[in-house]
C-alpha cells in the first residue's frame, strides 16, 4: 500500500519518497534506525510514521475484559455449546462441546469416536441460534456416508432433516501439504461466508505418526503447536468448536496393565487442546452390569447396541467424571444406570 493515501507532514513525505520508501510495508519490515539513515528523518518522526502505518494496516481494536464477555448481548462473543443429540451426554458436557475452543475425542479403535463426531454435524445443523454447516476432513479412513445416513434416516422427523447430509462439507488429505492449504485456506472462507459452524478433524493423529519417527520429537513438536495455533486461532475468531479425534498409545508405566492406554502425540498435542474426552470399551464385568441395569432391553436380544464408557479427562469447566453409553443404530446414547 502506498503511503500516499496517509496524511504526513510534506517533509517527511519529500524524504521518504527521495529514499524510495513509498510502499508501507516496506517501511515496516526496517528498523527505525535504517529509516533514519536512509531518509535522514529524526528518530521521533519515524516513530510517528510507523505508527501511523500500523494504525492503517491493523486498525486498532479495544480490548474485551472478562466483565464485558460476561455482560456483553452480542452473541458473536458469547461461548455456546454444541449439542451431542443425546441428553444425557450433554448432562455430563454441562451443555455439549464449547465454541471457541479445541476439543478432543479420543479412545481405542472401534471406540465410538467417529460416530459422536457424526453426531456432533447433525447437532450443528439443529442448533437455531448458531446453526450451521459441517467440515468433516479425513486423514486416515474414507468418509463413513453410510452410516452418516443411517444416523440421519433414524432421526429424521421431517423431509428437510433428510438433507442434513448436503451441509457437511468432506475433504479428504493424505499428507501435509493438503492439510495446510485446507486449514490456511479453504477453512476461512468458508468461515467468512458463515455457511460453517464446525470442523472435525478424524484424525489429528495419522499424519504426525507418519511424517516424523521416534528421533524426531523436537521438530513433531514444533509442527503440532504452529498447527494447534492456527486452529486455536480460526476456533476464536469464528467463535465455533473444533473437534479433533486422536488415538491412543499403550502406557508403559502401568507396568503390565495390557488394557492402559494414553492419547497420542504427548504432551506437546495435549497443552493444545482446552478439553478432552475418551472413549473406552468397558471390562466385561462392568459390561454385563449396563445390559442387566439397562432398562431398555428390547433390541438387546438382537445385539444391536455395543456399550462403551465416555470420560471427562480434563476441561475448564467440567470435574473428571464418567458415564456409560450405548451405540445403536439411531446413534450414541447415555444410558441411566
Amino acid at each position: 500500500m502506498d503511503i500516499s493515501c496517509l496524511h504526513f507532514d510534506s517533509t517527511v513525505v519529500h524524504a521518504l519518497k527521495k529514499a524510495r520508501l513509498t510502499d508501507q510495508g516496506s517501511i515496516m519490515r526496517l528498523s527505525n534506525h535504517e529509516v533514519e539513515l536512509m531518509t535522514g528523518l529524526s528518530s521521533d518522526e519515524v516513530q510517528s510514521v510507523k505508527d501511523a502505518i500500523a494504525v492503517s494496516l491493523a486498525p486498532s481494536k479495544r480490548h474485551l475484559t472478562a466483565l464485558d464477555l460476561y455482560t456483553t448481548r452480542d452473541k458473536s462473543l458469547q461461548q455456546w455449546k454444541l449439542s451431542t443429540n443425546c441428553p444425557r451426554i450433554d448432562k455430563l458436557f454441562r451443555g455439549g462441546m464449547p465454541s471457541g475452543t479445541i476439543s478432543e475425542v479420543t479412545g481405542e479403535s472401534a471406540s465410538g469416536k467417529t460416530q459422536l463426531c457424526l453426531q456432533l454435524c447433525i447437532g450443528i445443523q439443529k442448533n437455531v441460534e448458531h446453526g450451521g454447516g459441517a467440515v468433516y476432513i479425513c486423514t486416515e479412513d474414507a468418509f463413513p456416508s453410510r452410516r452418516l445416513q443411517e444416523i440421519i434416516k433414524h432421526n429424521s422427523s421431517s423431509e428437510s432433516d433428510r438433507k442434513f447430509g448436503d451441509h457437511i462439507f468432506v475433504e479428504h488429505v493424505a499428507d501435509f501439504e493438503t492439510l495446510d492449504s485446507c486449514v490456511k485456506y479453504k477453512l476461512p472462507v468458508l468461515l467468512r461466508q458463515r455457511s460453517v459452524r464446525l470442523v472435525v478433524i478424524d484424525s489429528v493423529t495419522a499424519l504426525f505418526r507418519c511424517q516424523y519417527d521416534v528421533s524426531q520429537t523436537v521438530e513433531r513438536a514444533k509442527h503440532l503447536n504452529g498447527f494447534s495455533s492456527l486452529l486455536r486461532r480460526l476456533a476464536a475468531d469464528h467463535n465455533i468448536p473444533i473437534v479433533c479425534v486422536n488415538q491412543v498409545s499403550s502406557d508403559m508405566s502401568q507396568g503390565n496393565c495390557s488394557n492402559a492406554v494414553t492419547p497420542a502425540l504427548g504432551l506437546a498435542w495435549a497443552n493444545q487442546v482446552t478439553c478432552r474426552f475418551m472413549l473406552s470399551k468397558p471390562v466385561p464385568s462392568v459390561e454385563h452390569f449396563l445390559r442387566e441395569s439397562d432398562n431398555v432391553r428390547v433390541k438387546e436380544a438382537s445385539g444391536l447396541r455395543t456399550y462403551r464408557m465416555l470420560k471427562v479427562v480434563f476441561a475448564p469447566h467440567l470435574p473428571q467424571s464418567e458415564t456409560p453409553v450405548y451405540i445403536d443404530r439411531c446413534g450414541m446414547h447415555g444410558i441411566l444406570v
